[in-house]
């Protein structure tokens, strides 16, 4: 059987085999969230890569269990005049020499929205290590929050990795808010707490995700439950 997959769909479709087959299960609970740890894309584009592989009934779902469909008879093949690029979320001729009839590789030229420049600026700052005036002032939010004022330039590259205007940089503050108040109960009540990583090391690893110890309650005699 052959047939043509985007890049997207061919990394989820791939995903959804390795967490079932994989594991000798037919089917398994598999979430946005996993499908986008695993391959590396956002959330909105892999969601949009599943409910096309359901359309074409590569993928089934039952619930909110996702099996792979291994009777290929019943997969839907693509519509004729599909454009074939090698990127994005479009068919790809990776895989195969043939194509069906009336199925063109060229390359399409596509008008450029605002949202797409926008995209095409902030890689290049990203590239240069620099941030925007906006993000700029928003690193500087962190920065001045952040305890540990040292190697500032690779926490700007650090930082330019992220997209703080979707929400990810109130996230981060409050975390380390959280952080913040936690070890000082920790040197309060006498405890060793490890220094604070460079805020590039920080940011690099994603620290804001990490889950703060549970508190232990002390009642009069200074014992522990």
């Amino acid at each position: 059987m052959r047939t043509n997959l985007s890049a997207y769909q061919g990394r989820v479709l791939m995903t959804v085999l390795r967490l079932t087959y994989g594991w000798h299960k037919k089917e398994d609970s598999i979430t946005n969230k996993r499908i986008t740890e695993l391959t590396g894309l956002n959330k909105a584009h892999a969601s949009r890569a599943v409910s096309e592989l359901i359309a074409r009934n590569m993928v089934t779902k039952a619930g909110n269990k996702l099996a792979f469909n291994k009777d290929y008879q019943g997969w839907t093949e693509l519509p004729k005049r599909v454009t074939v690029t090698n990127r994005g979320n479009a068919v790809t001729d990776w895989g195969y020499r043939s194509l069906p009839d009336g199925v063109t590789t060229s390359r399409v030229k596509t008008r450029r929205t605002g949202a797409d420049e926008g995209l095409k600026k902030r890689k290049k700052l990203i590239k240069r290590n620099t941030l925007s005036e906006t993000d700029l002032s928003l690193f500087q939010k962190f920065y001045d929050t952040y305890p540990l004022h040292k190697g500032r330039q690779p926490a700007i590259k650090a930082f330019s990795k992220l997209n703080p205007q979707n929400g990810t940089l109130e996230m981060i503050l409050a975390a380390l808010e959280n952080q913040k108040a936690h070890r000082d109960r920790q040197k309060a009540a006498g405890e060793w707490c490890p220094e604070w990583p460079h805020p590039a090391t920080w940011l690099n690893e994603r620290r804001w995700e990490d889950e703060l110890p549970a508190e232990q309650s002390k009642p009069l005699g200074g014992l522990a439950y």
